[in-house]
Formats: structure tokens, C-alpha cells, sequence
């Protein structure tokens, strides 16, 4: 019971980490926008960089985040244990 806990908790931390990169801002700051928290609506997600940027750079961060959730998920099930 208690590794079952630790397991759930562990795949949790690492949802978490995994979400918390952000694409948005990263890439705002390549480009050399600067901070995107302070333009357009604050957000640094795929909307705002969209507005900001355009749809080539909305495509990218969507797609990365898109990505970052699915191969972490697919990872999470190489391990063949339940997630329910």
C-alpha cells in the first residue's frame, strides 16, 4: 500500500516538473521579446505567444507543450503499472 502511494505521488511530482517548463516564456525570450508576462494578456502560453508572435510561434509552444504531456505519458506507461 505504501509503495502504491509512493508510486502515485512520485508520477504526480513528476507531472508536475514536467508542466512547469515554460515553453512559452523560454521561447519569447529567444526570439528576443523579452518577458512575455508583461505584454499582450501576461500569460505565457501558447495563446499569448500567438498574439504576440504569430501562428508559427503559437504552433511551436502548443507543440511542444502538446509533446511534453504525451511522451511523459507514454513513458509513465512503458512501466506497465496502474494509474487509475
Amino acid at each position: 500500500m505504501i509503495i502504491e502511494f509512493l508510486s502515485r505521488f512520485s508520477l504526480g511530482i513528476g507531472a508536475y516538473l514536467i508542466g512547469s517548463i515554460p515553453t512559452g516564456f523560454w521561447l519569447a525570450r529567444l526570439v528576443g521579446i523579452g518577458d512575455i508576462r508583461t505584454q499582450g494578456s501576461g500569460n505565457i502560453g501558447a495563446t499569448n505567444v500567438g498574439r504576440l508572435l504569430g501562428a508559427k510561434y503559437f504552433l511551436i509552444v502548443f507543440s511542444i507543450d502538446f509533446l511534453k504531456s504525451s511522451l511523459y505519458l507514454k513513458w509513465v506507461q512503458s512501466f506497465d503499472c496502474d494509474v487509475n
